[in-house]
């Protein structure tokens, strides 16, 4: 077993602002970021890792702890990302995220310095607005143009990403599905059923994942913004509806938006897309 772990322990079901937030660091080098966990790479049980070359310190406790938060205070089921990446250390990818504090404990034992996954849609309900800012694209203007169009988006809980976007968190509401849409609008993505998100304090690239204000609570999300994630799967001119004809988008009546919310509860006109996290 771990000896660390002990440690860890000590901050089960704790508020994790100051450990779930650390300052970027470097993962370590001398450690295959690449070989799954099935690999079964050599534990070292002496504290934390560190980078001889830039004297930073990735702390296994702290991430450790980040899981047991999140499963425990949230309900968000988890699993290993390689390290300093986002891709899945597990066969299965986010299929075997778990609640499960043994299978966490094991998982992050046998390679302390993998990433936190989070998977997003069902039983935690969790839908993730995705803002990019990479490419010369910034996701966070055609938000506010959306938010200008509609309304304000309430406040939630929000991290910021690795390449400097942000990651804000809702609540699906009861009965409502929606699966995971690449380019909503220019550098929107969302993340919900069928894929995950890298959580905090995440390391990608050398440049960490964290939380803007970890006390904030998640909040539903607004009719408005489901709307606009189903009608992007539609055709850019118009929507079908089945037996009443076609309305063009742009009218917004009431009949296009309780169509629209009708198959947000059916689950329909979702597109499947690759997993893929950000």
């Amino acid at each position: 077993s771990c000896t660390w772990l002990a440690t860890a322990r000590r901050f089960k079901g704790r508020h994790m602002n100051d450990q779930i937030n650390p300052p970027a660091v470097t993962p370590p080098q001398h450690q295959d970021s690449t070989a799954p966990i099935a690999a079964n790479t050599p534990e070292n049980h002496q504290g934390s890792f560190s980078d001889k070359t830039s004297g930073d310190t990735f702390d296994r406790t702290t991430v450790l702890s980040a899981c047991m938060h999140y499963v425990q205070s949230k309900n968000w089921p988890v699993f290993p990302l390689r390290s300093n990446r986002k891709d899945p250390a597990v066969p299965t990818g986010y299929k075997a995220a778990s609640l499960s504090v043994g299978q966490i404990e094991e998982w992050w034992c046998k390679n302390p310095t993998c990433n936190v996954g989070v998977r997003t849609g069902g039983t935690a309900r969790l839908l993730v607005i995705d803002t990019d800012e990479k490419n010369g694209v910034s996701g966070e203007e055609p938000l506010a143009m959306l938010e200008r169009e509609y309304s304000l988006l309430p406040a939630t809980l929000t991290a910021s990403t690795a390449n400097g976007g942000r990651h804000r968190y809702f609540l699906l509401p009861a009965g409502v599905t929606a699966r995971n849409r690449a380019a909503v609008r220019p550098g929107i993505n969302v993340r919900c059923e069928g894929g995950y998100v890298v959580a905090p304090p995440s390391v990608v690239d050398g440049k960490s994942y964290s939380w803007i204000d970890e006390t904030r609570p998640i909040v539903e999300a607004p009719d408005w913004l489901l709307s606009v994630i189903v009608a992007s799967s539609q055709s850019t001119d118009k929507v079908k509806l089945e037996g009443t004809g076609v309305f063009e988008q742009g009218s917004r009546n009431d009949q296009l938006f309780r169509f629209v919310m009708t198959q947000l509860r059916l689950g329909a006109h979702q597109d499947k897309t690759a997993e893929g996290a950000e």
